[in-house]
């Protein structure tokens, strides 16, 4: 449903969930989701990501991909991933010239609690390029149900960034560039929401299933 408040539309409603179960792309490591590169799919800006996913593994031996734009050096803009070295705590890293990164992991103590492997979950990251503060800050959010966010983490930085403009597609999944991807994800995806600015316009599908789906060979 399209809400003229938002103007945008809302989360799908589930009326009935047959016997397969709710809809999902499932991803297995080599799997890849991707978008094409425009001037819509690369906000500079603020920057907000929503996903629901499940992980078969929620405290990997790998890095896990949830959505990037993240190709070889000088294509770098951005990547959202569950990071075991972060204590499996979900990670947020940019760039505001292609290679240089910065990144920004959900900190411990502030509210992240590790899901049972399998389960699903709504994460929600946003960068908040100049927080009126001389700074940026990357805001971690969950929620059981969408739009019921709890704060998990926040990160504030001294000093205004920008997101480089990458020519690399979108990505659920992995990361890299369409043909090169890596750290791939191992589990489900059923909603995406990418936004330029925070509550921003959509720049690509909710929907996973309306992306380029790449099977592992």
């Amino acid at each position: 449903t399209f809400n003229t408040s938002t103007q945008s539309f809302d989360p799908p409603t589930v009326l009935q969930t047959g016997a397969e179960g709710e809809r999902w792309v499932v991803l297995s490591s080599g799997d890849a989701l991707s978008y094409p590169d425009s001037a819509i799919t690369s906000p500079t800006g603020d920057l907000e990501i929503i996903v629901r996913v499940a992980l078969n593994d929620w405290t990997p031996d790998d890095e896990q991909v949830l959505v990037a734009k993240f190709g070889q050096h000088g294509k770098r803009q951005f990547r959202f991933y569950v990071d075991p070295a972060n204590d499996s705590r979900p990670s947020f890293q940019w760039s505001a010239n292609g290679t240089t990164l910065i990144t920004a992991n959900c900190p411990a103590g502030q509210g992240w609690s590790t899901p049972a492997d399998g389960s699903a979950l709504w994460l929600r990251v946003t960068l908040d390029v100049n927080n009126g503060a001389s700074g940026n800050t990357v805001t971690y959010y969950t929620a059981t149900i969408y739009g019921a966010w709890t704060q998990v983490g926040q990160v504030i930085t001294a000093g205004t960034t920008s997101l480089f403009d990458s020519t690399t597609a979108l990505q659920v999944g992995v990361r890299g560039g369409v043909g090169a991807e890596s750290a791939t994800m191992s589990g489900k995806v059923g909603h995406v929401e990418i936004r330029n600015g925070l509550a921003g316009e959509l720049v690509a599908p909710v929907l996973p299933e309306l992306w380029q789906q790449t099977l592992a060979s």
